[in-house]
C-alpha cells in the first residue's frame, strides 16, 4: 500500500516548489480522471465531490511512488539531454565574462566621478577666495565720506534767498 504524502512533504521530497506540485496534482485530477495515475492521489473522485457537497475543505495527498516516478523521469529526461546542459555551461560562462566587464567599467565610472568631484570642489574653493577678494576690493576702493564744508554748502543752497542774505553778511 503507498504512502500517501501532503503537498508540502512531496515537495520536499521531489525538490520542487509546492507550486508545482500543484500544479501536477491538478492536471492528473482534471485530465486524466480514468488514469491509473489518479488512483494514487486522494482523496478520490467520489470523496470529492462528497466534501464539496458538504462545503467541507479537504487537501490533496498523494502517493510517493508518483512523485518518484514522475520526477525521477524529469531527471533522466534532463541527463539524456546533455547538450542543452553543456549549452547552459556555455551560457552561464559567458554571463559571468560579461559580468566582470561590467564590473571593470563601473569601477572606471566611480573613479572617474569621484575626479569630477574634487575638480568641482577645486572650482567652489576658487570661486569663494575670488569673493572675498572682491569684497576686500570693493571695500579699499568705497568713497570717503563727505566733508563738512561739502555738507555746509549743500545746505544753505536748500535754504531760501533770504535765508541766505542773512546768513552770508
Amino acid at each position: 500500500m503507498p504512502t500517501y504524502l501532503t503537498i508540502k512533504e512531496a515537495a520536499d521530497r521531489a525538490g520542487k516548489a509546492e507550486i508545482t506540485i500543484r500544479r501536477f496534482v491538478q492536471s492528473v485530477v482534471k485530465e486524466q480522471t480514468r488514469s491509473p495515475k489518479r488512483k494514487l492521489i486522494r482523496p478520490t473522485a467520489a470523496e470529492v465531490q462528497d466534501l464539496k457537497k458538504r462545503k467541507q475543505p479537504f487537501s490533496w495527498k498523494i502517493a510517493d511512488e508518483l512523485i518518484e516516478k514522475h520526477y525521477t523521469q524529469d531527471e533522466s529526461s534532463v541527463k539524456k539531454a546533455g547538450m542543452s546542459s553543456k549549452a547552459n555551461i556555455g551560457m552561464s560562462e559567458t554571463l559571468q565574462r560579461e559580468l566582470q566587464s561590467k564590473e571593470g567599467q563601473l569601477q572606471i565610472k566611480d573613479e572617474q566621478i569621484k575626479a569630477l568631484t574634487e575638480i568641482v570642489q577645486s572650482l567652489n574653493e576658487r570661486m569663494r577666495e575670488g569673493n572675498v577678494l572682491m569684497a576686500s576690493l570693493q571695500q579699499h576702493l568705497a568713497l570717503p565720506e563727505a566733508r563738512s564744508e561739502e555738507k555746509e554748502e549743500e545746505s544753505t543752497e536748500k535754504k531760501s534767498w533770504i535765508g541766505r542774505f542773512f546768513t552770508s553778511s
